[in-house]
């Protein structure tokens, strides 16, 4: 955080200076003394990391992952079971179809510290 207060600070004296000679031009006297001075941003200090709190914010983050992938595992069940339930039909209607390029169990990943959002990766490789 440090180096951008540096470049915020280079910047905004530019800006000063531009403002500070225009001012100056513009008065029959000198400027005010604080002209003279640089403005710089306060220094950051970074409050200390709580590690018990992001430990068991990791923890946390693990279960709703591992929910997460079990809930897909349990999607796909009962998605290859309702197509498995078709086969029956299907025979005893004569129209026997293969289903079984529709069948499928992938294995996702949803990893603790990604985006809950993202599938990091598949049994098939796509995500």
């Amino acid at each position: 955080m440090n180096p951008f207060l540096e470049q915020c600070d280079i910047a905004a004296n530019y800006l000063l200076s531009i403002y500070r000679d225009a001012n100056k031009e513009a008065r029959s006297g000198s400027g005010p003394s604080y002209f003279s001075k640089p403005y710089a941003f306060e220094v950051f200090e970074a409050p200390p990391a709580d590690v018990e709190r992001r430990e068991k914010a990791e923890e946390q983050a693990k279960e709703v992952a591992d929910l997460v992938n079990q809930s897909i595992q349990d999607i796909f069940k009962v998605f290859n079971d309702a197509v498995a339930a078709h086969f029956d039909i299907d025979e005893l209607e004569g129209t026997v179809i293969n289903r079984s390029a529709h069948l499928r169990t992938p294995s996702p990943k949803v990893e603790a510290g990604t985006q809950f959002s993202v599938v990091a990766s598949t049994e098939e490789g796509t995500a």
